[in-house]
Formats: structure tokens, sequence, C-alpha cells
């Protein structure tokens, strides 16, 4: 690929928009299915409890996420991209006993109940924020006392292997998104590496991870 369409991969990356928003998750959805799955599990879902997830897609990858909250759980989902919110509505709503809300706009602007979550996941998020600390300082107020976090992302080694840096992806190292976390509240920080092996990325062929960031709102 040549700058010109990096470009443009980058900014549907960041919100799938238009004739090629369809397209573009297909492929999101083949290649964070690994990831949304470990990101998911190790949120450790219980049927009742009331879940935000940033960034669902189409919602496809989340089905068994708000199958497992059963008929008394509730899902909240923020995605960016209008044309994938309206598709994850009639997706989750459809998939699950669980009320489910879709709210369609940016998560760093997002007003929620405070106190109401019981989790929270997002994969590939902390690429498109500009104010992390900011950011996990809101998801800290919206999660109940002893409600989980879990971060999906790609170890800085493999992002950097690609040029999205160039293109508005924010690399952090994982270091800074750990002391971030603790800064915003957030303890019982950890990190869980799984290796998905070799993957095509246009011309490039990379050795490709998934970090899961995890993290526990304590009590008191």
């Amino acid at each position: 690929m040549n700058a010109e369409q990096f470009s443009g991969v980058a900014a549907q990356l960041r919100e799938p928009s238009g004739e090629a928003a369809n397209k573009i998750a297909e492929a999101m959805e083949k290649s964070n299915a690994f990831i949304m799955a470990r990101a998911h599990e190790l949120l450790q879902v219980k049927a009742g409890e009331t879940i935000i997830e940033i960034g669902p897609g189409s919602g496809e990858l989340s089905k068994p996420l708000v199958s497992a909250l059963g008929p008394k759980g509730g899902y909240v989902g923020l995605e960016m991209s209008e044309k994938m919110a309206a598709a994850a509505r009639e997706n989750l709503q459809a998939s699950s006993a669980a009320a489910v809300e879709i709210i369609h706009g940016d998560c760093q602007q997002a007003e929620l109940q405070l106190g109401r979550a019981d989790g929270l996941t997002a994969v590939n998020l902390v690429y498109f924020i500009d104010d992390l600390p900011g950011l996990l300082a809101k998801i800290h107020s919206w999660l109940g006392p002893d409600g989980r976090l879990t971060l999906g992302i790609r170890s800085p080694t493999v992002m950097r292997a690609m040029p999205f840096e160039d293109h508005g992806f924010v690399i952090r190292p994982l270091d800074e998104i750990l002391i971030d976390l603790g800064r915003a509240g957030f303890h019982e920080i950890g990190l869980k590496y799984f290796d998905e092996g070799r993957a095509s990325f246009g011309e490039l062929e990379l050795a490709v991870d998934s970090v899961i960031i995890h993290a526990t709102k304590t009590a008191g």
C-alpha cells in the first residue's frame, strides 16, 4: 500500500463509513476474532451483570458475551461509526434476552450512569484516544465497586511494524498504559499475552500477538 491507501484504511478503521464500511467491518471481524474472544473471556461475565463495550463494531463478535448476560443482564455498546452502531443494534438486540443499548458517538463524550457497570471491555481502542488518562478516569466512574476492565491491544512492536502511526494512530508503551490505569484508580492491574502466529497485512507478513490488559476498580 502507498501512503494515501494507508491513510484511507486508517480512517476506516477509526470509523467505518460509506460504501467501504461493510467490507472493513468484515475484515476487522476476521482479524479481531481471537483478541476479542480473549478480552471477553478475561472479563469473566456473569448472568445478570451490566457490561459496557466500547467499539463493538457490527456486534457479531459480541454475541456470546451478550448472550451470557441472560434476561436480567444489560449491555451498553458505544460505537463511533453510525453504520456499525445500526448493525450492532440489529444484531445484538435480536440475539439475547439481555437489555441491549447501542449508543452512537464518541466514547470520550459519552455520559453514562455512574457506578452502573460491572465490567467494561474494549479492543483496539487506545490507538484512537488522544487523552487516555481522561478516558480511563471516565471509565472508572462508570464502573461499580469491584468493576472489571479488559483492554485488548497489539503490542507496540507489532503496531510499529505497520505505518499507521504516521496516519493518526497513537502507539503507547505498555508501561504508560499501566501507569495511567493506576492513576485513574484501578488496582490488580496485569497483562496477559497470546501468540496468534503470523498474518499478512497487504504486502507485510508479521508475527501477531494479542495483549489483554486487565484491572479492577477495588471497592473503597
